[in-house]
């Protein structure tokens, strides 16, 4: 007769019994004994809200394919299922870094395949986003991932102190949208943002990423293609503008709420035993700090979605990292997706998390390596294998095309490297007082890469600019900014860290603390400080409310949506003042164009509609059919002068 655990199993598989209590007055305790009665028909609460959760998947896929809605909802239900799905085998933490890097990679890797197919963008995205969905919805509901127990319910609290200041912002920028006048969209026309949206419409004349277009950083305009597209083959030519700048709108709000999501959470994550008291003012700060204008300011006023979405992944892939001792084969896997992302984004910043994945490789190298769970083994494998492809099949051949773009110049905030040197120098200095206090050397590894590897290649754009007089110039500010607000949320992180229970008792060491590490990220902030005396220097929330700095040229805004129309070649001169003149040709001018190679693109960054002989140039680079604009009636006489041999017409208003 077996005995022991073999025996209990073998005994518990004999017959499945449905046990139930009965009182009887002859006896006490609890009889045992069969039923051939069917169980009573109940639906649980992971069963409900999987169904709820797969009819919304469907709506919203209904909603944009056949009535042309916004596509991103749909995104977000399925990467948000995903990153479920995730969190159901590991944490919280893990899902929502996870969820988003699947699903961009996914985007990214569909545009590539869309071209071949010749079926545009929309529906293939919004297709295989359903079909996931749907997957999603039935995995949730196999494995009871939605049931109302205390796993789902057990991390509410570290959810809502991580996401709080993404919340505020949420409400704010649903004030801006409700109350009337509030709101314009010339906060998302600035800088750098037609240049996004122009190469954004290339990929999608082109259907995807087209292999015959260089294209370094497709992922952000990937994004932003694949967003515009659902619905806009219904809407008139002279409606494309408005609509494409209201996705990208959406777009911008979507990712800068994200990363403030990500830094609360990295907080969190980082409190070991810390009291909420201690680590909700931090994960605060550390929220706001993707909407303050340090971080959305500066990329707003310049335009920089690409910025903006890599700060979002550099965030994902701390959070990650930060994970990766509890689950180091999940973490491995997620952040190779958001290198490979990160890729696609700016390469560059990808490096620098690539440095902290060789950390993680190298404290669990023989986890990663054991083949004892063979599917496990292989998921590793092919992790690695996407990236390592990706690098050297994409990335290594459009670096070696576009290496020589790396030391140009370009419009961006006052920097200096001593801010770099200061943030970095703070950094390592909490890093290492963390580290004697509470000894996550996983942490303090991490942090010594991230800051090694990021010094590292700042020495290195500088020095490809050792041929221009200042080689603190575009590209060493910019890398090392993204740098500097990832290590500015990891101080904060940290100080929740280094408050060990003993310390945390002391109310005035945790006072002192957690006072101290703001006032320091704070300060740091504070040396990028806004360009003109009417931008906001805490958020630019606050600029939108205002109609000030970024969104005070709303009329200007206007007035491109109205010339910049497909087919027409419109150039305004004196038509508004120069400025506004500037701005909106800077739109009309290339609005036709189907490359970033067209002549046309130089006069609508470098025309000064003051001077004639520009203008001139402008018109001839139309060939023909130019439409200048314009309320000077003495305008026409000096163009036709001026301009004999080209062919325009000029059009009086007002």
């Amino acid at each position: 007769m077996a005995t022991g655990p073999t025996a209990a199993a073998d005994e518990g598989a004999v017959v499945v019994e449905v046990r139930r209590q009965q009182t009887d007055p002859g006896e006490t305790g609890t009889v045992a004994h069969r039923s051939n009665a069917s169980p009573p028909l109940a639906l649980s609460s992971g069963t409900v809200l999987a169904a709820a959760y797969l009819v919304g998947v469907v709506l919203l896929a209904v909603w944009a394919l056949w009535f042309g809605g916004a596509g991103w909802p749909l995104w977000l239900a399925v990467w948000l299922g995903v990153g479920a799905l995730v969190a159901h085998r590991t944490d919280w933490f893990l899902g929502i870094a996870a969820g988003p890097a699947v699903g961009l990679f996914v985007v990214t890797m569909l545009l590539r395949l869309t071209p071949f197919l010749g079926v545009g963008i929309a529906t293939p995205v919004l297709i295989v986003h359903l079909a996931i969905g749907v997957a999603v919805a039935m995995l949730l509901w196999r494995h009871g991932v939605l049931t109302l127990d205390d796993r789902l319910v057990r991390p509410l609290r570290q959810i809502v102190v991580a996401s709080a200041s993404a919340l505020a912002g949420l409400v704010a920028v649903f004030a801006i949208v409700v109350v009337p006048g509030r709101w314009n969209i010339a906060w998302v026309t600035s800088g750098d943002s037609i240049t996004s949206l122009m190469f954004s419409r290339y990929m999608f004349g082109d259907g995807g990423i087209s292999p015959e277009r260089t294209n370094p950083v497709p992922v952000p305009y990937s994004l932003v293609a694949a967003a515009l597209a659902p619905g806009r083959d219904s809407i008139p030519p002279e409606e494309y503008l408005r609509h494409d700048l209201g996705q990208l709108a959406q777009l911008w709000i979507l990712v800068l709420l994200g990363a403030a999501v990500l830094a609360g959470a990295v907080v969190v994550a980082s409190r070991g035993t810390a009291s909420w008291w201690v680590t909700t003012p931090l994960a605060l700060v550390a929220g706001a700090l993707p909407l303050s204008w340090f971080v959305a300011g500066n990329a707003l006023q310049f335009g920089f979605f690409n910025a903006a979405l890599a700060c979002f992944l550099l965030l994902a892939g701390w959070l990650v990292y930060l994970r990766a001792e509890q689950y180091p084969v999940p973490a491995y896997v997620v952040l190779t997706l958001i290198i490979t992302v990160l890729l696609g984004t700016w390469g560059p910043v990808a490096i620098v998390l690539g440095s902290v994945l060789l950390v993680l490789i190298g404290r669990n190298l023989r986890v990663l390596t054991s083949r004892v769970d063979v599917p496990r083994f292989i998921l590793v494998i092919a992790a690695t294998a996407q990236m390592v492809g990706y690098a050297l099949f994409v990335t290594v051949p459009d670096f070696l095309r576009e290496q020589g773009a790396l030391s140009a110049d370009g419009g961006i905030f006052t920097s200096t490297s001593n801010t770099a040197i200061a943030v970095g120098a703070a950094l390592l200095v909490v890093a290492a007082c963390a580290r004697l206090q509470q000894g996550r050397s996983h942490v303090f590894a991490g942090v010594l890469a991230l800051t090694g590897a990021g010094a590292l290649l700042v020495v290195v754009f500088v020095l490809l600019r050792h041929a221009v007089p200042n080689p603190w110039g575009y590209y060493p500010a910019k890398f090392a900014w993204l740098l500097e607000a990832l290590a500015l949320v990891i101080i904060l992180a940290l100080i929740a860290q280094a408050l060990s229970v003993r310390l945390d008792q002391v109310r005035s060491a945790r006072v002192v603390l957690v006072a101290g590490g703001i006032v320091l990220v704070g300060s740091l902030a504070w040396q990028i400080t806004p360009l003109g005396p009417e931008n906001s220097a805490v958020s630019p929330i606050v600029e939108v409310w205002r109609k000030t700095g970024i969104a005070a040229s709303g009329d200007a805004a206007e007035l491109a949506m109205r010339f910049a129309t497909p087919g027409e070649k419109n150039i305004l001169v004196g038509y508004a003042d120069p400025s506004t003149d500037a701005y909106v040709n800077s739109w009309s001018l290339q609005i036709n164009t189907t490359d970033a190679t067209d002549p046309i693109r130089i006069s609508a960054y470098a025309l000064d509609v003051t001077k004639i002989d520009d203008v001139c140039t402008a018109i001839g680079r139309f060939e023909s059919g130019a439409t200048i604009r314009t309320r000077n009636p003495d305008l026409e006489a000096s163009l036709r002068a001026e301009c004999s041999d080209q062919d325009f017409s000029v059009v009086l208003d007002g």
